[in-house]
């Protein structure tokens, strides 16, 4: 049975290779290094924006040596590895004060001046923590706060079970491998070229985009460089420089540039402000104005239509891609397509994008901002949500985007036809 199956993946990856040796013999010697010099020129050109950008907005975060290595004012946070449960102890309602579960357990301690020492840590819950603090378990990479009582005295350990307790990067890492193992499985070279596309995307926005905003930048101007970034980096990587790419790419500019200035009507209209404060909500967006640190403004009107521009950016970006790829085909497989019918195709194969791709932004707006909707429901009234301003932009936003998806149908469908049908229109106008 091992050897039939070492046998099956042997002539799958047989087969595989010797399609790839066909598919590259058929596209030809000449445009595969037209390819890969296009491929490498860009993924040139993308690092060093980020590089050269990222230096000149390179924020430095003050807390972040404080947040490595202390627990508030409590102690210091030192990563461990739970190796045994000693006790788990229940007072009795006499004993009751301040914890219903006293857990003792010992841990390796895996960084700093005492790695690989092993200490006695203690966790408390109560009635009202075990809600939603997780009690410690066997096996568990975790962080524990080291206290010392006196500045030489003997130290303490303890584990909260709170959100920082536990390294959260485990399990995003592995579901990262996951993503990246099924796009070269199934989209092969494809796939490479689209987690290249999205490293670089993901790579702009931490190191220019969000630096850039915090020193000051204007944030309508440099939305809209990243997004131009954005779009032409991955369409470059994934189609190449062709007709398609062009026609997805102006059509893409065309749905996006649309979306900017329906944000910019739709925040005055709605009035506005990017301040929640009044509505007594505990959200980060709010904390910008109350800020201590006065060398950091930030415009929050500015912050939503970044936000807004953002969200609609990936729905119009697949759009327009999938359109141009699927009207591409159209004038392939037909001996003479006129302008009329190309758009009229666009709009046919619109259609279909429309109802799930709609849906799909929606539920994405909505499942972003799930957990405070579920908040506000439970702590203010009806009347309250209808007024809040984080509601409303919240659904402006998703309105937006979903706007600028739609308009961008017809606008790259009318693109496509004029260039991919250009010698036929010659054609058509001589009969």
């Amino acid at each position: 049975m091992q050897t039939d199956n070492k046998k099956s993946l042997k002539d799958y990856f047989h087969n595989y290779f010797k399609s790839k040796k066909e598919e590259i013999k058929n596209y030809g010697k000449q445009n595969l290094i037209k390819r890969i010099i296009t491929i490498s020129i860009t993924l040139v050109l993308a690092v060093l924006f980020i590089v050269i950008f990222g230096k000149t907005t390179f924020y430095k975060n003050e807390y972040t040596i404080i947040m490595n290595e202390t627990y508030g004012t409590y102690g210091k946070l030192i990563k461990a590895k739970v190796t045994s449960i000693e006790e788990v102890y229940y007072p009795t309602e006499d004993e009751r004060v301040d914890y219903t579960i006293r857990i003792k357990f010992k841990a390796l301690i895996l960084k700093g001046d005492k790695k690989g020492e092993s200490v006695d840590v203690l966790q408390y819950l109560n009635d009202y923590t075990s809600h939603f603090y997780k009690q410690v378990k066997d096996g568990k990479r975790i962080y524990i706060v080291e206290e010392r009582v006196e500045e030489n005295g003997d130290p303490t350990y303890y584990f909260a079970g709170d959100s920082i307790s536990y390294n959260h990067w485990g399990g995003i890492i592995a579901l990262a491998l996951v993503l990246i193992i099924l796009l070269l499985i199934i989209s092969k070279s494809k796939g490479l070229l689209t987690i290249l596309s999205l490293g670089l995307t993901v790579l702009v926005i931490i190191f220019v985009l969000l630096p850039s905003i915090i020193n000051g930048f204007n944030i309508y101007i440099l939305v809209l460089v990243c997004a131009i970034y954005v779009i032409a980096v991955t369409f470059i990587l994934v189609v190449g420089i062709n007709k398609k790419c062009l026609c997805a790419s102006l059509g893409c500019f065309s749905g996006l540039f649309l979306s900017g200035l329906l944000a910019l009507i739709t925040l005055r209209i709605i009035n506005a402000t990017g301040f929640y404060y009044q509505e007594g909500v505990e959200d980060v967006v709010m904390l910008f104005q109350t800020s201590y640190n006065a060398d950091i403004i930030i415009d929050l009107k500015g912050l939503v239509f970044a936000s807004t521009i953002i969200g609609a950016l990936g729905a119009v970006m697949d759009v327009s891609l999938s359109l141009s790829s699927a009207l591409k085909e159209v004038y392939d497989n037909s001996r003479q397509t006129s302008l009329i019918n190309t758009i009229k195709s666009g709009f046919t194969i619109g259609k279909d994008m429309i109802g799930t791709m709609v849906n799909t932004l929606i539920l994405a707006y909505i499942a972003s901002d799930l957990t405070f909707i579920l908040w506000m429901m439970e702590h203010r009234s009806n009347g309250f949500i209808m007024q809040s301003e984080y509601i409303a932009v919240a659904i402006a936003q998703a309105l937006v985007g979903a706007i600028a998806m739609v308009l961008t149908i017809p606008l790259t469908s009318i693109i496509c036809a004029f260039v991919y049908n250009k010698k036929n229109k010659e054609v058509l106008e001589e009969e």
